[in-house]
């Protein structure tokens, strides 16, 4: 058995972070949602939300196709601001757990 695979906000950009098999290693993305839900200036998406050329669509859309994502929120009262909570229903988790 492989141990997980960690990804973070500094992290998933690497071409390595999405790949795997069926069955293959556990991935846990450890993001703050401010890395999701701000706008950079001018107006543009985070950078989370921009095409990535490695996966042929944005980091964010291919955690929201991901048919097991399941959210676990330490402190919790921060997401429930309408961004916040916005960014996290349009990831479709099928678990979101507040801590």
């Amino acid at each position: 058995v492989n141990a997980p695979v960690v990804i973070t906000g500094d992290t998933y950009e690497q071409h390595n972070a999405v790949g795997g098999t069926l069955f293959g290693d556990v991935r846990i993305n450890i993001f703050n949602i401010s890395k999701i839900n701000s706008e950079v200036r001018g107006g543009k998406a985070p950078r989370i939300k921009r095409l990535s050329e490695y996966i042929g669509q944005s980091y964010f859309d291919y955690l929201a196709g991901l048919p097991d994502l399941v959210l676990l929120m330490d402190e919790s009262h921060r997401y429930r601001a309408s961004a916040g909570v916005r960014a996290i229903n349009e990831l479709k988790p099928i678990l979101g757990l507040e801590l």
